[in-house]
């Protein structure tokens, strides 16, 4: 399995952050929060009042992926950098 990494800039729009969705068969995505504000992860309807999961700030979170899914997030004002890191791209 392939390891790829990545820099993502999530902004006040929902914003595709699981950029490698491409990979065969399972693999596992950590998302790092690099930011001083929250980063909501979910679907590509994510907002800030309605998501998934609350990713703080200086946080990290792991998930199991399969094909097709994919991992938006968002946040309340301006722009946070997340790290992205995959497994199984």
């Amino acid at each position: 399995m392939a390891i790829k990494h990545s820099r993502v800039s999530v902004g006040t729009t929902a914003t595709l952050i699981d950029i490698y969705v491409t990979y065969d068969g399972n693999g596992a995505v950590a998302i790092q929060n690099l930011g001083t504000a929250s980063v909501y992860l979910g679907d590509s309807t994510v907002t800030t009042s309605s998501y998934g999961y609350e990713l703080k700030a200086n946080s990290t979170i792991s998930i199991d992926m399969r094909i097709p899914e994919q991992i938006y997030g968002v946040v309340a004002s301006g722009t946070v950098t997340v790290n992205v890191l995959q497994q199984g791209a």
